[in-house]
């Protein structure tokens, strides 16, 4: 009967959604994302904290094979003839694995497997179901960034980074560090794709138990929210997201803006540039195209860069934190894109700066070949001990430039006007510090949006400074009027403290005779008060 189909249909749907497996007793744990998302630093918080039995794909078949199982014996004889561990085999030893009193009391966490949508249908199969599947989300630059600079040790077998985590400053260890092939930009890549192309699936298969966190964050914020899920504690509220695009001619200052700002506001800074000469470097398809436009100062395809800034806005840092856009949109279709996106920005900012100024900044502008740090002959000149790695970039030369401003002013007018709504006109040509204070004080909703271009106005004091300004001056004037009241007991009160008021404003003081408003006769008695009410 319609009952019996409802109760079918119910149980069919919380199998497909992961439920026929209780959360309740212990926990049971895969940790999944790209390379050097971070699962293994991960892994270890959570086995620190909650206990369950950290296990590694590899180290249960090395476990198999040194203990001369049945399931051991079979892997070695496949990796003496020179091939790979079945994916059957492989599941086979984990699940002999995780039958032990440890595993069965303590839960289990898997880091390391699976790596496919068939080994996760082939887990489901054999009855090893998590309770959680965390899926770590970080942009490709990112990932390509944390895993280029990894280095080991040899003979400790430590994993260093020449950026996050340096080795001792020991010539001996220094000399026997080396990369290991798999972090080479193109490996990390090419295993990063392949992981795209496998975790779609995967997100399916376990979208019951699915918890999809931003791996860009700290590792103590992704820890703590890992923790708060597993003790079923629910997120805080997360206040809402700024989006910004600041927008200029090149060298109007965009980048430098756009850094301070996101590091200041915690927002993640989208730059077109950045993400170019990323795939540039890389020499990825996006790469090869862009290199010719760069080189020439015209506008990339927006068949090109719009499913590149679609890519990387699709992930969750840009979704949670909120974003600054710098170079992009700058046509319409981008402007359209965008709004497909449902990214229309909060703020547009317009740095305003005459072509003059534009070429000499462009001039005198020198990239540090090593750590990609821009300084400037004459504004930011770089210590001498660097001069000799500084750099200047084609598209910097006059001719570049020139080609890049002529584009630019081409399209203008087209992305102001779109955005003039939310916008604000700034003069690029003031010290960084002084475009700063007014593009945070138009955030703060302290200055208003005003596309005249006019210098701001005095800013609406914040929170601090008002309740500063009640403290030090209202609340001493309202005590002296109330004392005047209490003292002269007029027979309209409201009216001889509100005269009172307007000729004791120590802001806007009346002057002049005295009026009769229920008020003759009153005077300031001492010194302090003749300062006051003058």
């Amino acid at each position: 009967g319609t009952k019996e189909k409802k109760v079918i249909s119910s149980k069919i749907d919380k199998y497909l959604k992961g439920k026929m497996s209780s959360v309740d007793g212990p926990k049971r744990i895969i940790i999944a994302g790209p390379p050097g998302s971070g699962k293994r630093s991960q892994a270890e918080c959570v086995v620190d904290k909650f206990g369950v039995v950290e296990l590694s794909m590899m180290d249960e078949i090395r476990n198999a094979i040194s203990n001369s199982t049945a399931l051991g014996l079979a892997a070695k004889q496949r990796m003496d003839q020179g091939l790979l561990v079945s994916d059957d085999l492989m599941v086979r030893i984990l699940k002999e694995r995780l039958s032990k009193p440890d595993c069965m009391q303590q839960g289990w966490l898997l880091h390391d497997f699976p790596k496919t949508f068939s080994q996760a249908i082939m887990l489901e199969e054999a009855g090893i179901q998590p309770s959680h599947f965390f899926l770590f989300d970080v942009p490709e630059d990112i990932l390509v960034e944390r895993c280029v600079g990894r280095r080991k040790d040899p003979v400790t077998g430590k994993m260093y980074h020449l950026k996050y985590d340096p080795p001792p400053e020991d010539p001996e260890v220094l000399d026997r560090l080396f990369q290991r092939a798999e972090d080479t930009s193109r490996s990390v890549l090419n295993r990063m794709h392949q992981f795209q192309v496998e975790v779609s699936n995967m997100k399916f298969l376990y979208r019951g138990r699915l918890h999809l966190l931003d791996g860009t964050v700290d590792k103590d914020s992704l820890s703590s929210r890992i923790s708060d899920i597993l003790e079923d504690v629910g997120p805080s509220a997360a206040p809402p997201s700024l989006k910004v695009v600041i927008f200029g001619p090149p060298a109007s200052g965009k980048s430098v803006q756009s850094t301070e700002l996101a590091k200041k506001l915690g927002l993640v800074h989208v730059c077109t540039g950045d993400l170019l000469r990323f795939h540039i470097e890389n020499e990825t398809q996006v790469g090869l195209k862009a290199r010719s436009s760069l080189a020439s100062g015209t506008l990339l395809s927006d068949d090109v860069i719009i499913p590149l800034i679609k890519e990387r806005m699709s992930h969750l840092d840009v979704r949670q934190r909120g974003w600054i856009l710098d170079g992009f949109p700058r046509t319409i279709r981008q402007i359209q894109a965008l709004k497909e996106m449902e990214l229309d920005p909060d703020f547009f900012f317009l740095l305003e700066v005459p072509d003059a100024v534009v070429l000499e900044r462009a001039l005198g502008k020198r990239v540090d070949s090593q750590t990609g740090k821009i300084y400037h002959t004459s504004f930011h000149p770089p210590p001498h001990h660097l001069v000799h790695r500084l750099r200047a970039q084609t598209s910097d030369s006059r001719e570049g430039t020139l080609r890049r401003l002529q584009t630019y002013r081409e399209v203008e007018a087209t992305v102001v006007s779109y955005f003039s709504c939310v916008g604000r006109r700034i003069n690029g040509q003031r010290a960084r510090e002084e475009i700063s204070k007014e593009i945070e004080a138009v955030l703060a909703r302290r200055i208003p949006l005003d596309m005249s271009g006019r210098p701001p106005r005095k800013a609406i004091p914040s929170a601090q400074e008002a309740n500063q300004y009640i403290k030090s001056r209202l609340q001493p004037f309202l005590v002296k009027g109330l004392t005047e009241l209490a003292r002269a007991k007029p027979a309209d009160p409201l009216r001889y403290l509100a005269t009172w008021m307007l000729e004791n404003n120590p802001n806007r003081p009346m002057g002049g005779e005295q009026s009769d408003g229920g008020r003759a006769g009153v005077k300031t008695n001492t010194e302090e008060e003749k300062n006051f009410a003058s």
